[in-house]
């Protein structure tokens, strides 16, 4: 899908949420890009699925705790 090719920034691994005319659809439909935006890009560039898993959960336990 042509438009689809406009969520994701060219040059980095960042999303971008595209415009909504109501609070509703940025609060149901929009939630994933934002936080994806939020990780270290060392946990966004990893390929391996268990490895990002064990990254990710590194990442939110260290932010939970302050670290």
């Amino acid at each position: 899908i042509v438009s689809r090719s406009r969520l994701r920034s060219s040059g980095s691994r960042r999303y971008e949420t595209p415009p909504t005319r109501l609070k509703f659809g940025e609060r149901c439909f929009f939630a994933g890009p934002p936080a994806w935006n939020s990780l270290p890009v060392s946990v966004q560039d990893i390929c391996d699925h268990n490895s990002f898993k064990r990254a990710l959960k590194t990442h939110l336990f260290k932010r939970a705790l302050g670290l």
